[in-house]
């Protein structure tokens, strides 16, 4: 437990009271809004005042018996610096000490609660707002109250580069420090593909013990996790702080952004439930259009729907220059305010940035409380831009701090002093003094922690004080140098992080891609992919995979260069059908490379996958032809690698193609051979594919339509449990699905809906959406069927709709006869007659015949009440296909649909002889929908 000493009594520092009998901090009358560890940190601190705190002594005291990182300590030491208008710098109660820990330096005075003789220590007057903005600090602050009451709100704020938006947002936030959880998360630009979720991550990293995503999150596997999984996952984790206290979450500089980050913003604004939680996000519109951003199809489609507001910032008025200037002194001369103003045009950066050159050529200074003002600043030029201003400044730097500053534009917005010395090639210790004088100067970087690397190293971290200072000083580096910085910067970091350089991928591939070193950015690239896959974030593996693949074709050919290239492409394969799905014609572009590379260098294993993936992505379309093709392929590569899992790649593809097609004979033989392959393990390949409880399931199909329904029913059974052994959150997908589509095949719509509510569920909360589709299907057809309303019937429609415009065909001919079919039962006409012609029209284009014979039989049934002629040749179509293709299920139903004609024209004896012989293939202890309607037929032509 935590030691603490004299409980009864408060503590009184600034215009603060800790009462820790109570576990409350007051400013003046206001009890304010603390987390409970941050308390705890808070009272430690205080009860030893003037000494030194290690880090090591608070992980253990606030955080007995559990490993935490020491970003928890730091969320905590940034959260009470928010409440007391603090910072790092100019620290007045609690102060940091250089890689060692905290102490308490407010002078504090302890006494009983009874006591109120002691007098409030001077404070220094909080910062003053941002000069010009209150109107919008107020809007902010109206924001903010509503989403303390509940109401989710996110905001974006806009603005040009420098115009203030970052300033802003921290003045506003120094306002309600107080009374909420401040979570910061910063966009970097990137010149490869961007970290996904990065700035949420990092605002998550500063008030959460544990990291959300990797691989022991929930719902990863092997292959990693499902894209709205990990959305999910952060959202939650965000929205579960807020449940804590009113939480604004601050998201900067969004033109950098990455996809996944994007989809984690719009799961939080389109939440329909009672959050107090608010979004801030800054970006820059002119990025936003340049860059062809999606976050700003997001933001237009937010406000469409009124989920989120906008704050564009303007730029200074006249009177704002004003009172920027008197902020500094009293009375500024009229015509310098003038003069600012119409130079700068009240750009806020621009402004600061031209002032402070007036003050450096001693232009302008104020002194013991009045201005000196040089009448030759009105002739002062003023460069064509800011970068032109900054590259000014930066040429009156040292020349040691000028390169200093260069090296560091190449490390990033923020960087390491360990960093920037292996790209200058100095001496650690005295670079870093020369940072820390630069920090002080305030003008160019500025002081941000402690930087600690694996390999022990320790060293002070600094940021740019603006974007366009890194970028303005990285222009000027020419290409020769900024590779070489890049190789150093590369290495080093390589060299600290040893083991763990996975943790820094991205960031690696960006420093050895600009270093020309192909080899290690290719390299890190994909192990970047990698991390990617593990957190869901899938399109952007998918981006990292194509920047490593387009690096190592510049390479020189070889054979190294073709196996790299081989699995690249099967591992950007992989992760597009997750991204992408399975339909996607990027997926066959990309297994085509494969397949050619691998044929190129007689790979089988590899070329066994492609043509695997080729075949997924035509059978999702449902283009049998192509399928056709592959199969005897796949088929001749398993017998040359005689290994289970090709074996069960291979049986399995073949039996989905000769099912799709109607040949149901030749489906249950290869079903049946990828049963027997007897895997113990779920197959690697496709992360969101399970093939073997395909081969249950296809060969479930085929069995059922020939007549078997109880060995159907059987390996239905054996699919689940295959997914019950294996955990797999695809493989529970893929079993409970398939079983919806078989009992939905055996006209049983209360088991189909239940195996179809669950696999929606699953693949919901995981994100497969091919799954997720079908099993809607399914779950409004058997609605439909047990209610037959309107709204019911139509449903299915639209579920089928939203299936087809994923580019998903397969099976298409069987959702239609099903809708089709329920719509006849319901009692319509005009509606499944439509049906059946784009299942008949499907059919005859893609080869798939497996519901040949029920699109024949459902329209003789439209057909039977006026036109029993047209009926009775539907009718016997359909028991000829069905003879044909030995589906004694679909035999069955046509012959009682024919003798149900005979029975309405008086010819009994002739609907006896149809059901004998169609009955006589089904045992007589078989109990289900279609042998009882023949039965209950049978009985009554006796």
């Amino acid at each position: 437990m935590l030691s603490r000493p004299r409980r009864d009594r408060r503590i009184r520092f600034g215009p603060f009271v800790l009462d820790t009998a109570n576990a409350r901090l007051y400013r003046g009358d206001e009890v304010v809004a603390v987390r409970g560890k941050t308390l705890a940190l808070l009272e430690y601190l205080a009860m030893r005042p003037g000494q030194l705190v290690t880090k090591d002594e608070l992980l253990t005291r606030l955080w007995p018996q559990v490993h935490v990182s020491e970003d928890a300590l730091v969320g905590c030491v940034r959260e009470l610096r928010m409440i007391f208008g603090d910072t790092r710098g100019a620290a007045r109660f609690i102060e940091t000490v250089y890689r060692r820990g905290y102490r308490w330096i407010a002078d504090s005075a302890a006494q009983d609660a009874a006591d109120e003789a002691s007098t409030l220590l001077d404070v220094a007057p909080p910062p003053p707002t941002v000069v010009g903005r209150e109107g919008d600090l107020a809007q902010l602050r109206q924001w903010f109250e509503r989403a303390a009451r509940g109401m989710r709100q996110v905001v974006f704020v806009t603005g040009d580069a420098g115009i203030g938006k970052t300033a802003l947002v921290q003045a506003f936030i120094r306002s309600v420090a107080p009374r909420a959880l401040v979570a910061h998360g910063q966009c970097v630009e990137q010149y490869g593909p961007a970290e996904p979720f990065l700035p949420i991550l990092d605002a998550l990293a500063r008030c959460l013990p544990e990291p959300i995503l990797g691989p022991s999150a929930g719902g990863a596997t092997a292959s990693g996790m499902m894209p709205e999984r990990a959305v999910r996952l952060l959202g939650g984790a965000v929205e579960g702080l807020a449940a804590e206290q009113p939480l604004v979450l601050v998201l900067e500089d969004l033109h950098w952004s990455d996809p996944s980050t994007l989809d984690v913003l719009s799961y939080l604004a389109r939440r329909p439930d009672a959050c107090p939680l608010l979004v801030l996000a800054t970006y820059r519109p002119t990025e936003l259009i340049l860059r062809r951003h999606p976050l700003r199809g997001l933001e237009q489609e937010l406000r469409a729907h009124q989920q989120c507001a906008q704050l564009a910032l303007g730029r200074l008025s006249l009177g704002a220059v004003q009172r920027w200037l008197e902020a500094r002194c009293a009375s500024p001369p009229r015509a310098l305010v003038d003069w600012l103003h119409r130079r700068t045009e009240g750009h806020p950066l621009f402004l600061i940035t031209l002032f402070s050159s007036l003050v450096d050529a001693e232009l302008v200074a104020y002194r013991d409380g009045a201005w000196q003002v040089d009448p030759g600043y009105a002739g002062f030029g003023v460069p064509e831009s800011l970068r032109l201003m900054i590259d000014r400044q930066a040429e009156h730097l040292d020349e040691a701090d000028r390169r200093l500053l260069e090296a560091a534009s190449a490390v990033g917005t923020q960087f390491s002093a360990a960093s920037v010395a292996a790209a200058v090639e100095e001496e650690l210790i005295a670079l870093e003094a020369r940072c820390d004088a630069l920090a002080r100067d305030g003008h160019f970087i500025r002081a941000a922690g402690v930087a600690e690397w694996p390999d022990g190293t320790v060293a002070a971290a600094f940021e740019f004080t603006h974007e366009l200072y890194r970028s303005t000083l990285y222009a000027r580096l020419s290409p020769a140098h900024a590779r070489v910085l890049h190789q150093r910067i590369g290495r080093r970091l390589e060299d600290a992080y040893g083991a763990r350089a996975d943790d820094v991928a991205t960031e690696l591939s960006v420093h050895f891609e600009r270093g020309h070193d192909a080899g290690r950015a290719a390299k890190y690239l994909e192990k970047a992919a990698t991390l990617d896959t593990w957190r869901g974030a899938h399109r952007e593996a998918v981006a990292a995979l194509r920047r490593a693949i387009a690096i190592v074709a510049l390479l020189p050919d070889s054979a190294e260069r073709t196996d790299r290239l081989i699995f690249l492409n099967l591992r950007l394969g992989a992760s597009l059908l997750v991204a992408e799905d399975y339909a996607d014609p990027a997926v066959q572009a990309t297994f085509e490379r494969c397949r050619e590379l691998a044929e190129r260098a007689d790979a089988l294993p590899p070329l066994l996958v492609a043509l695997a993936g080729l075949h997924t992505y035509h059978a999702a379309r449902a283009e049998l032809a192509d399928t056709g093709r592959i199969v005897p392929r796949i088929l001749e590569l398993a017998e040359r690698l005689p290994l289970p899992q090709a074996i069960v790649v291979a049986h399995t593809c073949a039996a989905w193609s000769e099912w799709s097609r109607g040949a149901l004979a030749a489906a249950c033989a290869h079903g049946e051979w990828a049963i027997a392959a007897n895997l113990t393990e779920p197959m690697t390949f496709p992360s969101a594919f399970d093939l073997v409880g395909y081969a249950f399931g296809t060969t479930a199909f085929a069995t059922m339509a020939r007549g078997d329904l109880a060995a159907a029913r059987a390996l239905s059974a054996q699919g689940r449990a295959w997914s019950d052994h294996t955990g797999r959150p695809v493989d529970h997908a893929t079993s409970l699905a398939l079983a919806a589509l078989l009992h939905a095949f055996m006209n049983e719509p209360a088991a189909a809906g239940a195996y179809a509510a669950q696999s929606v569920a699953v693949a919901e909360e995981h994100g497969f959406r091919q799954w997720r589709a079908t099993g809607r299907i399914i779950a409004a057809w058997a609605t439909a069927v047990e209610r037959r309303s309107t709204e019911s019937l139509a449903t299915v429609v639209a579920r089928i709709d939203e299936y087809a415009r994923m580019g998903l065909r397969t099976q298409l001919s069987a959702f239609l006869c099903l809708a089709a079919g329920a719509q006849i039962v319901a009692g319509k006409k005009e509606a499944p007659l439509e049906l059946l012609t784009q299942a008949e029209a499907h059919a005859r284009t893609s080869g798939e015949q497996c519901y040949l014979a029920e699109v024949h039989r459902l329209h003789g049934e439209i057909a039977l009440p006026r036109e029993p002629r047209k009926a009775e040749a539907r009718f016997q179509s359909a028991i000829e296909v069905a003879r044909a293709a030995g589906a004694k299920l679909w035999e069955l139903r046509a012959t009682v649909s024919l003798a149900t004609l005979r029975r309405r024209e008086k010819k009994p004896v002739v609907a006896r002889q149809l059901l004998d012989a169609a009955l006589a293939s089904f045992p007589p202890e078989l109990d289900a929908p279609d042998v009882r309607a023949a039965r209950t037929l049978r009985a009554r032509v006796a």
